[in-house]
């Protein structure tokens, strides 16, 4: 080892000391950037991240990583100082792994040089460093993989220049294959085995897994095995510097390795889901790396997943011809597929991609889908929307994406998946003495007046009216859920129904009331409503309000001035839990929220007969969640 380490030493010494080592990072330094910029459109993706630099630095590196090896064997086997080192009795491996230590450092080096692209992003907004560290690790590894296969075309090539040369061509024939342009062609011509073939083995498919944050051990396994190539081919022409005797033909041998690198990496990429649990092939399960966790769903939504029994299928409609000048557009479309990629992993939803041309029979079908065409200044009409097709004929689309769908875009896919993939909707039984549907009109043949979130959920699911009096005529069942509105009106036995049906593993969505507000003096909670909130592990407390700051929304005032309210509160999506009783909630907003928070003795360990889910308030009640709480005087 300290033989291998004095030869890095001596490497990198002899590098930093000549002016041509200098001159690569320099270029580096300065080709990177101007890449980013001028082909990645870094400023005009309006992003921070460094998307940008990844689109232009594979092509970069294979060009610039083989101009290591310029000063390597060829040199050394010119002054004879390859016979030198052979005589200190250093092993072919070790030569050949000191080699490509050194080159490595060189190459991460160049990689370094690149790190004011990283300040310039931190200081035009909050990236997500996990994306970024991700993006490093995948370059890195490419670095190392590239060097190896370089220094093992050096260590036989009769000049520097044929090593780099060499060198090119072989990345550039890994490269080809992955790019959209080539697959294309390849797909015209080819059998869509062979086309997966090559994609399996070229390096743009195995590098996008690092730059979108989503690598897989078989990525990893793929750079580690074209290393661990390039270091017995390097180890085989040391040998053959020798050994004076007949052997194997380099070529021949390079051959060989090659296709042994290929059939390990097919074998992995088919490896039988009977070996791992959760029947998954735990070499392509993508890990996660970002911060935000854009690759991964939610809790809620992988359950809402796993409950499908037939397939889902995806359609993501994008003009991307449009898109050519319009980095920003781009950008969106990637993200988007980011999270419908998300889906796309699980093995019950399928993803489709098309570019439908204007005025062509696609284009016309998905509109007649629901889609909406966007008209552009210069006449012509694009898509940009999605299509979710479920296993029963039912179809739901998003007729243009936004930006300002992105938050939300989880929730919205989600809840139109449930939707076209059940056969019938869930029964939600409604018990209240106010008149939440409406009044019956002779007149108009309808109900009037009914509140707007019934209508909403008439809308979505079956409505089963039950009993808010003393009429058992439609007691409590087997609804898939209970929406209790304004319990302090409802009687002691319904009251007591209600509490049988939690113990029996029964979800209830209660609304308390708005006593609070109605009266100069709150109504204190009848005994059988606080039995049933302290059986849950919660009480209630009808002369308090909850406020929060933070959530506050603003009212206008007589002076035509506007000012936040303490008790008019707003919750989005992205503050509501993962539970599935939030999972079709886009927002909740809340007036005067009744106080609601664990009992003292029970503050430590929650109900197990019911999961309260987020915090609550006239018109909604919910759990006792993480927010702060601050109980002010309700008068």
């Amino acid at each position: 080892m300290r033989a291998m380490m004095a030869l890095v030493r001596r490497d990198l010494h002899q590098a930093m000391t000549q002016g041509a080592s200098w001159s690569l990072l320099v270029v580096m330094a300065v080709l990177a950037p101007l890449g980013a910029f001028e082909v990645g459109d870094l400023l005009a993706r309006d992003r921070a991240d460094l998307g940008a630099l990844w689109q232009v630095l594979p092509w970069l590196l294979v060009l610039w990583t083989p101009l290591l090896a310029l000063r390597g064997w060829p040199e050394e086997r010119a002054n004879g100082l390859l016979e030198w080192l052979s005589g200190l009795g250093l092993g072919p491996w070790r030569l050949a792994g000191a080699r490509l230590a050194s080159a490595c450092v060189l190459g991460w080096l160049g990689l370094a040089m690149t790190a004011p692209l990283l300040v310039l992003i931190h200081w035009l907004g909050d990236p997500d460093l996990g994306l970024v560290l991700s993006g490093y690790l995948g370059m890195a590894l490419l670095v190392m993989a590239l060097a190896s296969l370089g220094q093992a075309l050096a260590v036989r090539a009769p000049s520097a220049l044929s090593a780099w040369l060499g060198a090119l061509v072989l990345g550039l024939a890994l490269m080809l294959p992955g790019t959209p342009a080539v697959t294309a062609q390849l797909a015209r011509h080819l059998a869509p085995h062979w086309v997966q073939l090559l994609d399996l083995i070229s390096l743009p498919a195995h590098l996008t897994p690092f730059s979108e944050g989503r690598p897989a051990l078989l990525d990893v396994g793929y750079f580690l095995s074209l290393t661990l190539a390039g270091l017995v081919l390097q180890v085989r022409g040391l040998k053959q510097e020798r050994n004076t005797r007949r052997q194997a033909p380099q070529w021949l041998v390079a051959l060989a390795v090659a296709s042994s690198v290929t059939a390990v990496l097919l074998a992995a990429q088919r490896l039988p889901a009977m070996v791992s649990p959760n029947a998954s092939n735990p070499l392509i399960t993508a890990h996660d790396l970002t911060d935000t966790r854009q690759h991964s769903l939610s809790p809620a939504s992988r359950e809402l997943l796993s409950r499908l029994t037939s397939p889902v299928t995806l359609t993501f409609a994008y003009s991307e011809r449009f898109a050519a000048d319009l980095p920003q557009l781009r950008e969106l479309a990637t993200r988007i597929e980011t999270r419908l990629g998300a889906f796309a992993r699980e093995p019950q939803v399928r993803l489709k991609r098309v570019d439908p041309q204007p005025d062509s029979a696609d284009f016309t079908d998905l509109e007649a889908q629901g889609l909406t065409a966007l008209s552009l200044p210069g006449g012509e009409r694009m898509l940009f929307g999605l299509i979710i097709d479920g296993p029963y004929s039912e179809r739901r689309a998003i007729p243009m994406l936004k930006a300002s769908d992105l938050g939300g875009l989880e929730a919205q896919v989600a809840r139109q998946i449930q939707e076209v993939s059940r056969t019938q909707p869930p029964c939600l039984g409604v018990i209240s003495s106010l008149p939440v549907m409406g009044q019956p009109s002779m007149e108009q043949g309808r109900a009037l007046g009914s509140w707007g979130l019934m209508e909403r959920l008439n809308a979505r699911l079956r409505i089963d009216w039950l009993s808010g009096g003393d009429d058992p005529a439609r007691p409590i069942g087997d609804q898939d859920a209970l929406l209790v509105i304004a319990p302090r009106l409802l009687p002691t036995a319904t009251l007591t129904a209600i509490r049988d049906y939690l113990d029996r593993g029964g979800r209830v969505l209660m609304m308390l009331d708005p006593l609070p507000e109605m009266l100069d003096q709150p109504a204190p909670a009848s005994e059988a409503l606080s039995a049933l909130l302290a059986h849950a592990g919660l009480e209630s407390r009808a002369g308090e309000v909850v406020a929060d700051t933070r959530l506050a929304l603003p009212i206008g005032l007589l002076d035509g001035t506007r000012a936040l309210s303490p008790t008019l509160l707003g919750i989005g999506p992205d503050r509501l839990s993962d539970a599935l009783l939030n999972q079709n909630v886009d927002q909740l907003v809340m007036s005067s929220a009744g106080w609601l928070a664990p009992r003292e003795e029970t503050a430590e360990t929650p109900s197990a007969s019911c999961w309260w889910s987020a915090m609550s308030t006239w018109p909604v009640i919910a759990c006792g969640g993480a927010a702060r709480r601050t109980a002010v005087s309700a008068s």
